[in-house]
């Protein structure tokens, strides 16, 4: 609900001059006895066909600042000497009415990351929109409050339902992150406390904006430590190493690393409490063997399943079972199944997060499976894909995110920090190493 304010006289003048239908000033031939704060309503030829319904902004002397054709009328031109009448109009009844009975919707931002709709505002407000996470909430600003409020600290404490009460904060702390309610006479509504954003002391890698929203992020190629310094909700990113491609076996390529998203659009951030957290960086499997896992706390991505003997493809994202001349079985959660081989003129390709491999024929490797894309860094990333299989003439594609192509000759590596599997082939060397993993943690600034 809009203050607006009133004379405790009757205030009538006339237009100084004639006006026009796109005017944004009014002089008027006196002021007195009209209110001194703003805003308020003023009424042209009124009971006239061209009355008109103006909201007075502010004044200099005899000159005041308008809003033209308000509450449903329509601005229009007037002449000098026309009336003007200080008075109210019909949203100055409507308004206080649906206040007063709950049924008004408003809608107010708190410490920009929240809202609260259908509930009873005090004055207009609930608090200044997009408050910072430091100031102080005025006690003026919020009905039945004992004290100011501190954001993200202290918060008046409301265990029952209010009787007859409204615009009550009450902070809930059994839960993670708190939440914070307000209470709009019959119900409670709920939106998020203002300490979502969590906050590292690391030097971030790289910054960027998207969508109205600022981010830094940083990307560890190597394993580390991170130091959250705020609680609160970050996106996490973690890709483990890709399995080795086999070699001098006719060999499979191997599995993509499992990947673990969690962000505001997979759909889940995850929750930081303050405290420093070991990164570990899975490494690249070298000649069939399985990738490393890579982890971030407890958030753990599983290493790709390495390239299969004879021709069988290998697994993505976990851990290898492979029977002869037979697809290679998914592993584990984070990574798709890699295809089958013939017995002697080609492999499969191994599996990736998001696809499986397929099978090697007519004397060409099967292809890896693509892994999956994120966007953590600020543009779309793909990684995870598993390495192509051996073919006595053609080796398989790699797959998307970082699988390496098969061979019919040497081998072929993933490529770095992008957990994609190896090619496989018949290098009595061995097969494509795969790629090592990579952690990238983001939060909001």
């Amino acid at each position: 609900m809009a203050r607006r304010y009133y004379s405790s006289t009757a205030a009538r003048t006339t237009l100084a001059a004639g006006i026009t239908n796109v005017a944004t000033t009014v002089g008027v031939t006196a002021v007195s006895g009209w209110p001194a704060s703003f805003p308020y309503t003023i009424i042209l030829d009124q009971d006239t066909i061209n009355e008109e319904i103006i909201e007075v902004t502010a004044r200099t002397g005899t000159t005041l600042t308008v809003i033209r054709g308000v509450d449903g009328t329509t601005a229009v031109s007037h002449s000098a000497g026309a009336a003007v009448n200080h008075g109210v109009s019909a949203r100055d009844f409507d308004e206080p009415n649906a206040f007063i009975n709950g049924t008004g919707t408003v809608t107010q931002t708190l410490l920009g990351t929240g809202s609260v709709t259908s509930a009873k505002i005090l004055d207009g407000t609930i608090v200044d929109a997009d408050i910072s996470a430091s100031a102080a909430i005025a006690q003026s600003k919020v009905s039945g409050l004992t004290s100011a409020l501190t954001a993200k600290a202290t918060y008046l404490r409301q265990t029952s339902t209010p009787t007859g009460a409204f615009n009550t904060f009450w902070e809930d702390t059994n839960t993670t992150p708190s939440v914070l309610k307000i209470w709009s006479g019959s119900a409670w509504v709920t939106f998020s406390l203002g300490v979502a954003n969590a906050n590292f002391s690391n030097t971030a890698t790289g910054t960027y904006s998207t969508g109205g929203v600022n981010y830094k992020y940083i990307a560890f190629t190597g394993s580390g430590t991170l130091t959250v310094t705020a609680a609160g909700f970050a996106d996490v990113v973690a890709q483990a190493g890709g399995g080795g491609g086999r070699g001098s076996g006719n060999g499979s390529g191997g599995g993509g690393g499992g990947s673990l998203i969690a962000s505001s659009v997979a759909p889940v951030s995850v929750y930081l409490p303050v405290g420093t957290y070991t990164v570990n960086i899975g490494a690249g499997g070298p000649n069939g063997t399985n990738g490393s896992d890579s982890y971030f706390g407890s958030y753990y991505a599983f290493g790709g399943g390495g390239g299969g003997v004879s021709p069988a493809g290998a697994t993505g994202g976990g851990s290898l079972t492979i029977t002869p001349n037979q697809p290679g079985l998914g592993g584990g959660q984070q990574g798709k199944a890699g295809g089958a081989g013939d017995a002697s003129s080609a492999s499969g390709g191994g599996g990736g997060v998001l696809v499986a491999g397929t099978n090697g024929a007519a004397n060409t490797g099967g292809n890896g499976g693509a892994g999956v894309a994120d966007t953590i860094e600020g543009s779309s990333v793909t990684r995870g894909g598993g390495g192509g299989g051996w073919g006595l003439t053609t080796g398989g594609t790699g797959g998307a995110g970082g699988g390496a192509n098969g061979s019919s000759g040497a081998s072929i590596n993933a490529v770095a920090n992008t957990g994609g599997g190896g090619g496989g082939s018949s290098d009595v060397s061995g097969g494509g190493l795969g790629g090592s993993g990579v952690v990238i943690i983001r939060v909001k600034v």
